[in-house]
């Protein structure tokens, strides 16, 4: 864990997610990387692409617990067949990525997805990809500079993007949707502007020179932008977390923290050395942002949940956890590098108390078995308590981050301020596992686990959508102008009340 005091919102390029691809430790690129990225240069017979697209088909089926809850079946499967009789010629894999990535995006579940092909250019035995010199923020169907990244910094932050390369805004808006999977329009909205550099490369929009039309105060202007450079890396499968505690006042200090990925152990340690410094301190105010957090393990929810409430509180009614073939790969993958890390349990993606006893399961069930998760409620964790505490959500808040959400609407922990988190939570997917397509190397990531959000069975938290935020605040063009953080404002003002 990285404990940063800083409190300034920054705009972050490369997120991954539970809802893309995690924030994760990257290695050099290999030899066998930059193999398969030569071979995506390539074209692949119609063949073969037929074969992977039945391997993604049968994929969907055998490891979601449930691909059709928020689609149809139907539609899926009229999809696939469109596409299927499509591919007549060969294709790239970058080609045959803008075929597929949409099938999985129908199904309106962050986690699964079509992973980003490699593109990049290959330069002294490196991959150098050509990134989109812009940070951006996404507003109404309208995209504005966030912050101009070229060391030159022609555009004002602000500026109004019209065209890039000659095409409007709005057909790169429309490619875009169709690649990234919508549970909530926040979500899908966040996800495209944490990833637009990623995405146009995908979408065929990777270039050294971006030719720029934008709009800044009633103004059109058109400028030639260098792409930024930057070495492509492999991951190692690690996760970093970044989490920061600032006091901003006497009374009141703000915890922030981009996921719940961090080591059990090392995040309760955390939290129990802030809130005993909040104790310290005299703080009586708590705001946790929890904007642009991906989610996590569900152990670290818990804790951080555990010192907000007086009694031990249900947080999800039932869970499940769907047996294959590529689950228990997985599984046996885990358990042997935790063996070599001489941890005695093998499930690291799962929280401690479920693995002993899922490790046994996993292993003897038949493909296709739903295996029951016993979901402890979340107990209370002795300590201080903040008076009153604020969190502010925005729609780049996933999985264990809506959940965390959801809970405080839901037993009124204190008041949510912002933007609808990007995850539903009546059902809600988890631990994804990635399965490789043969003959294109396209990463397929699918969940294996299904939560029921507690009330959520028979809608017992009535018409109020437990994620819907208290105080709803959008953050608008003219904040970024301004660089004012209206969300954080909101909640100080609250604070400040008597």
């Amino acid at each position: 864990m990285k404990n940063i005091r800083i409190i300034t919102l920054t705009i972050i390029l490369f997120l991954n997610g539970c809802a893309g691809q995690l924030d994760e430790v990257a290695e050099p690129i290999t030899s066998e990387d930059l193999r398969l990225y030569r071979t995506s240069e390539t074209l692949i017979s119609p063949e073969l692409l037929k074969a992977d697209l039945k391997q993604l088909r049968k994929a969907v089926i055998d490891i979601h617990p449930q691909p059709f809850v928020r689609s149809k079946q139907a539609d899926f499967d009229r999809d696939f067949d469109q596409v299927y009789n499509s591919i007549i010629f060969g294709l790239s894999q970058k080609d045959f990525y803008l075929k597929i990535a949409p099938l999985l995006a129908s199904l309106n579940d962050i986690h699964s997805l079509v992973q980003f092909p490699k593109i990049g250019v290959e330069e002294a035995g490196e991959l150098i990809e050509n990134l989109f010199p812009l940070a951006v923020v996404i507003d109404k169907n309208k995209v504005y500079v966030a912050a101009d990244l070229t060391p030159e910094q022609q555009v004002p932050s602000g500026a109004q993007i019209v065209n890039i390369n000659h095409a409007p805004i709005s057909y790169f808006l429309e490619k875009m949707r169709q690649l990234t999977a919508k549970e909530t329009d926040t979500g899908q909205t966040r996800n495209i502007q944490l990833n637009f550099s990623r995405y146009l490369p995908a979408i065929g929009h990777s270039d050294e020179d971006y030719v720029i039309e934008y709009r800044w105060q009633g103004q059109h202007f058109i400028v030639n932008l260098k792409a930024i450079k930057q070495k492509l890396v492999a991951s190692n499968g690690k996760i970093t977390s970044y989490y920061g505690y600032s006091p901003l006042n006497h009374n009141t200090a703000l915890l922030w923290m981009n996921d719940f990925h961090e080591n059990p152990e090392k995040f309760d340690d955390y939290l129990q050395d802030k809130f005993a410094l909040m104790q310290k301190t005299q703080i009586k105010n708590l705001i946790i942002d929890m904007r642009y957090n991906k989610g996590g393990l569900l152990e670290n929810l818990k804790s951080l949940l555990g010192r907000m409430i007086n009694q031990s509180i249900e947080w999800a009614s039932s869970g499940v956890i769907k047996a294959s073939e590529a689950l228990k790969e997985n599984h046996q993958n885990k358990t042997r590098q935790r063996r070599q890390d001489k941890y005695s349990w093998g499930l690291q993606w799962l929280p401690l108390e479920w693995a002993d006893v899922l490790q046994h399961k996993i292993v003897w069930a038949g493909e296709g078995e739903i295996i029951a998760v016993d979901i402890d409620p979340v107990e209370v964790i002795e300590g201080y308590r903040p008076n009153k505490i604020w969190v502010l959500t925005n729609g780049y808040c996933y999985s264990a981050c809506s959940l965390f959400a959801a809970s405080v609407n839901y037993y009124k922990l204190g008041q949510t301020v912002g933007e609808k988190p990007g995850s539903l939570v009546d059902v809600q997917f988890a631990y994804p596992i990635t399965t490789q397509l043969k003959h294109s190397g396209l990463k397929v990531t699918l969940p294996t686990m299904q939560i029921n959000f507690v009330g959520s069975d028979n809608k017992g938290y009535g018409k109020q959508d437990p994620l819907e935020p208290n105080i709803s605040v959008q953050r608008s063009f003219q904040d970024i102008i301004n660089r004012q953080d209206s969300i954080l404002n909101r909640a100080l003002k609250e604070a400040a009340k008597k």
